[in-house]
């Protein structure tokens, strides 16, 4: 029985290993919706202490317009214990920023108890900025490309003209 318990006691400590350490964040819920364990890396990405996480719920730190989306998955995973639910959400930090997360929730079972609820997730925000960024910078080009169309066609447009007022023409497209 003593190897058993050895067995037992090194593999606790590979999954604490792996909690602690792991660069992405993870939280555990318990059945009253509660945080029960958070991870450093989960603690650090929403600003909150793990004893301040274990007075709240998701829903407390989640941005206003995911709410409802983050009590909907909470409700799914009561109802569907085998689903593993994957979504972008954004969550208010404690200092009032705004962070996007890709987050990934499933049931762990517990022997004897309720399952726990684990989430499991990434910061995105930058990747989120990077697209925003990218669109901007997308829209802006497309603008001055249709403003170049416009000035290349009038320009053609008064070529064109029988009797061209080249000088209203080429102040006009200025």
């Amino acid at each position: 029985m003593g190897s058993g318990r050895c067995t037992l006691r090194a593999s606790e400590g590979r999954w604490r290993n792996l909690f602690e350490h792991a660069p992405v964040g993870i939280a555990l819920l318990g059945s009253n919706g509660r945080f029960v364990a958070a991870n450093p890396a989960y603690q650090k990405m929403v600003g909150y202490s793990e004893a301040e996480l274990r007075g709240l719920s998701p829903v407390d730190i989640t941005h206003e317009d995911d709410r409802f989306l983050t009590i909907e998955a909470i409700g799914a995973h009561a109802a569907d214990q085998h689903h593993v639910f994957r979504w972008e959400k954004r969550y208010r930090r404690k200092d009032g920023n705004v962070i996007w997360v890709e987050l990934s929730t499933f049931l762990i079972p517990v022997a004897g108890s309720s399952p726990l609820l684990s989430g499991v997730a990434v910061d995105i925000t930058e990747r989120k900025r990077a697209v925003d960024d990218l669109r901007r910078s997308e829209a802006s080009l497309a603008q001055g490309q249709q403003r170049k169309c416009r000035k290349w066609l009038m320009r053609a447009s008064c070529a064109r003209q029988s009797k061209p007022d080249f000088q209203y023409c080429k102040s006009s497209s200025r």
